[in-house]
């Protein structure tokens, strides 16, 4: 089956905030507390920091 990657459209940053919430408690609850998992969501991958990222210069997101 063929892979195809692409950047994301704006309209995509839910999916990505919700990948992201998905993702991180599974991947660093090891090694994470939850007070620092939340902060950390909270500063990469809040609809406001997404946006933010979304609209520098030569930052994007992939599918």
């Amino acid at each position: 089956m063929p892979v195809e990657i692409r950047k994301a459209e704006q309209k995509e940053l839910p999916v990505i905030r919700q990948l992201a919430l998905d993702i991180w408690p599974v991947t660093y609850a090891p090694i994470l507390s939850q007070e620092q998992l939340h902060y950390m969501l909270d500063l990469f991958y809040s609809p406001a920091a997404l946006e933010k990222d979304f609209k520098k210069q030569g930052y994007f997101f992939l599918f």
